[in-house]
């Protein structure tokens, strides 16, 4: 069993992952766009929390709660399971997120020959192997 970590040591990431893993994932995206630490989070008020993007004041107030619990007990690692994965197979709801996939299929692209070496060079030796082939064919009839 893994430790709990400390909620001051936590980057944006982690923060946006216990959002999820606590079920106010809609604000996650806010997280990463201030970006809120938990460090940050254990200085937060309720009026920091809306201004961050936590609109729903029942949601600032259950957010500060299980902060101050978390500050006590430490972090389950389970609560950030997503958080170390680069975010891959959870929302991608981050603009982070989302250029990283894009970053990763532009780099992917660029590794693949252009289309005109590739079609021009199978082209020209489908058009050798049909000539060969037929040629072969007449020879056998």
């Amino acid at each position: 069993a893994q430790q709990p970590l400390p909620l001051a040591s936590l980057s944006e990431h982690q923060v946006a992952a216990l959002l999820r893993g606590i079920g106010l994932g809609k604000y996650a995206e806010a997280c990463l766009r201030v970006p809120l630490r938990g460090r940050d989070l254990l200085l937060c008020t309720p009026e920091d929390l809306e201004a961050a993007g936590v609109s729903f004041r029942p949601h600032r107030l259950s957010l500060l709660e299980e902060a101050a619990r978390l500050a006590e007990e430490g972090v389950p690692p389970s609560l950030l399971a997503d958080a170390g994965s680069d975010h891959a197979g959870s929302e991608l709801s981050s603009t982070s997120t989302e250029y990283s996939s894009w970053l990763r299929e532009a780099q992917r692209k660029l590794r693949e020959p252009p289309p005109q070496q590739r079609g021009g060079g199978g082209g020209g030796s489908a058009s050798a192997a049909g000539g060969g082939g037929g040629g072969n064919g007449s020879a056998s009839a």
